[in-house]
This record gives C-alpha cells, structure tokens and sequence, in this order.
C-alpha cells in the first residue's frame, strides 16, 4: 500500500486553543440541553499548514472515552465545521449516520455557520445521508 504523507508534513501537536476549549464546552452544553447524554471525550489538536481541516472520531467502547483528533487548518469557518462534526460523532457515538448528521446540521445553524458552504463540504463527503438530514433540520435543498 502507497501512503501519500504529503499531508502530514507539516503538521504539529499542540494543546487545544482556549477559543475551541470555549466553543466545545458551550456546544457540549446545548447538546446535553437537547436531551443528549454527553460522554467523556479526550481530544487531540493538531495544527497543519493547510487551508482545510480535518477530523477523526474515534466511538467510545465500554469504559473508554470517545477520541477527536482535530487537524486544524487556517480557514475558520472550515475549522468549526470540522469540530462541530467530530463532536456530533461523539455525542450520539456513531459513524456517518442519519442521527450524527442531524446533530451536526443542528450544530451549523446554531453557531451561524455558512450552511451553503456546509452543504457544499458535507455533500461532497456523505452525499445522500447529509442531503437527508439538511432537509429534515434545515429545509429543502
């Protein structure tokens, strides 16, 4: 198997922002708020010298936490996006779901995310599922 590190050059661990620290904790909040039982989530943060972001969740088994790695690009709106589908993972433990983009879209509207770009970066991604729930939380498309 050929893996392409291209991506992975230039990027560096650090400790997670105290805007993001603040931005978790209030979107954690709402969740549990709208019912949702909030897990233990350990977080990793890494910064790279690319415009987009990425993520990964890893679900929570048994008595371990949930895991986000953040691999945080400069283009803010991007970025948020990012966070706020990592932890609609997270909150509702699992994968590209009807219920984990649900949340997600709920999550967008709530903090004033572009949704056109939303749309536009989550279509690209899980097309049917994300179309699915955008029409459901947000309106026709």
């Amino acid at each position: 198997m050929i893996v392409d590190t291209r991506i992975y050059e230039r990027q560096y661990e650090t400790s997670i922002p105290d805007w993001a620290s603040r931005f978790i904790a209030d979107n954690l909040a709402w969740c549990e708020e709208q019912g949702y039982k909030i897990p233990a989530i350990g977080w990793e943060w890494y910064d790279r010298e690319t415009v987009s972001s990425s993520g990964l969740t890893t679900k929570r088994k048994l008595d371990c936490p949930a895991r986000i790695r953040i691999y945080a690009g400069s283009d803010d709106h991007d970025l948020h996006l990012v966070v706020l589908h990592e932890l609609a993972h997270a909150v509702t433990n699992s994968d590209h779901t009807l219920k984990t983009y649900r949340l997600a879209w709920k999550l967008y509207k709530r903090n004033g995310l572009d949704l056109t770009e939303c749309l536009r970066r989550e279509g690209s991604y899980q097309p049917q599922v994300a179309l699915k729930a955008y029409a459901m939380e947000i309106g026709e498309c």
